[in-house]
């Protein structure tokens, strides 16, 4: 059982009470390196006098810091035609007949006919492909080239120029100024917090400020100055630093339950000593960080038959309970949902009325997928399956992991990141693309069994290290979010 509570904290983040602000660095672009091409978030090499196999390609591009170029959007493709052939128009109806090939990312050598992405493991979206493409002539064409401003397939083994991307350098601003929510923009010199036009009611202005210096500043920053941590009006089109805040998550019981659903969950079943203790001790982490006590919503409730309580997403009766004495008491007749509460400087389970607004916990299933599916699942929480390169963050993850399996009472298998599928034996992060440079296999590992196993997990043979794997098997997996 995982289990989120809200309030979510990070390590930039900073908690005041019932406020979360997060602390952002604004990313500024750095130039491209000589003979790269810059377009939109990347810049691009097009090696038009050198000539190699896509695996020796795909190698050439990760020696300079980059991976053969992911062309998934006719906006990229029209702009290399024009730099690959500034000369001649890009032929109509998706004709190719222009020779001059050039490798790209995309491969369907792991499974003839599912083209994906090599850098990311991803699946290739959209159709930009000759006409007739891709054929498979010869039943060896398993790699993607760029030609004439469209995709085709060719044997893999065939010498061409190629398409470098390199994502765009960032560097962090070197000032320590940051814009919050204040603007006089609708009313010169009328200062109010922009995401609910209420006047500032509260101000720290640096000496001689709000001035309106260039005639345009009309929002807030806050830095150092005269003095320090104070505030300036600044010019709302600079790019500085900024602060994000959000509100401490409260729901009714209903609009909790309907929140963990959203983020395919549930608020929490507590069915055993082991997992309210677990809870518990979580709550108790919050409350000494925040410095303030809360109350908590979990999945019971007696709504359908009074004081015959189930866990609402099951509809199973409690069999584990840890109320306060002399509850549950149905104050009123109208308290029919679950929370976790402080009373007298201990947590346990109260009734309460519904309709109150608190925060919750989201309970979510163990989740098996397939290495593909999980790395899906991750990306749809703005994540990625686990990289792990140092020591560190591998005693970090077996440490979890031992813990959750005495939890459970079980051993799990986890993916992480780790492929091979694109080069045999050539393991990558698909995330980024990049060679492990630490690694800890069980012995003997990988092995490659049957010549399929592609796919990198954790698992417990006798110790936790790391196995190749089958990719389509499920199993538990591990998410990484910067």
């Amino acid at each position: 059982m995982s289990i989120t509570v809200s309030p979510l904290t990070r390590e930039n983040d900073l908690c005041c009470d019932l406020v979360c602000f997060y602390f952002t660095d604004v990313n500024v672009q750095a130039d491209c390196p000589d003979g790269w091409h810059h377009y939109g978030a990347s810049c691009y090499y097009i090696s038009k006098n050198v000539h190699l196999s896509w695996p020796e390609a795909s190698s050439d591009c990760k020696a300079l810091s980059a991976n053969l170029a992911v062309v998934d959007d006719q906006d990229t493709l029209n702009f290399l035609f024009t730099k690959i052939n500034p000369t001649h128009q890009k032929p109509q109806n998706g004709v190719c007949q222009i020779n001059a090939d050039y490798w790209i990312d995309g491969t369907d050598q792991v499974v003839e006919g599912h083209w994906i992405w090599a850098t990311f493991s991803s699946p290739m979206e959209g159709n930009f492909w000759c006409p007739g493409n891709p054929s498979n002539n010869g039943g060896h064409e398993d790699c993607l080239e760029f030609k004439d401003g469209h995709w085709n397939d060719d044997v893999c083994t065939k010498p061409q120029p190629f398409i470098c991307e390199m994502e765009i350098t960032i560097i962090k601003p070197s000032s320590d100024d940051y814009l919050i929510d204040g603007t006089n923009e609708v009313i010169n010199g009328f200062w109010v917090w922009a995401s609910t036009g209420k006047t500032i009611s509260y101000t720290n202005w640096d000496t001689h400020e709000p001035n309106n210096k260039h005639s345009n500043d009309d929002c807030l920053q806050i830095g150092n100055w005269n003095k320090a941590d104070t505030w300036n009006d600044a010019s709302c089109s600079v790019e500085d630093n900024f602060i994000c805040e959000m509100d401490d998550t409260k729901n009714s019981w209903t609009s909790a339950a309907s929140f963990c659903k959203a983020f395919h969950s549930q608020l929490a079943d507590v069915k055993t000593r082991e997992e309210n203790t677990f809870l518990i001790d979580t709550i108790e982490k919050i409350k000494r960080y925040s410095g303030t006590v809360h109350d908590y919503w979990i999945d019971g409730t007696d709504a359908v038959i009074e004081g015959f309580w189930v866990w609402a997403s099951e509809g199973k009766q409690l069999s584990y309970t840890n109320w306060h004495p002399n509850e549950p008491n149905n104050e009123n007749g109208k308290e029919d949902c679950l929370e976790i509460r402080n009373m007298h400087n201990h947590y346990a389970w109260n009734d309460y009325l519904c309709s109150h607004e608190f925060n919750f916990i989201c309970e979510m299933d163990d989740t098996k997928n397939s290495w593909t599916n999980a790395a899906n699942f991750c990306k749809t929480f703005n994540s990625q399956l686990a990289e792990v390169q140092t020591r560190e963050e591998d005693t970090f993850l077996i440490d979890t992991i031992e813990k959750i399996d005495r939890n459970s009472g079980s051993d799990h298998n986890y993916w992480i990141d780790g492929t091979d599928a694109v080069i045999e034996g050539f393991w990558v992060w698909a995330s980024t693309g990049k060679q492990l440079s630490y690694t800890n296999w069980h012995p003997h590992e990988p092995n490659n069994v049957d010549g399929k196993e592609n796919c990198l997990e954790i698992s417990n043979h006798n110790s936790y290290a790391w196995n190749d794997n089958l990719c389509s098997h499920e199993f538990n997996f591990i998410c990484e979010m910067e």
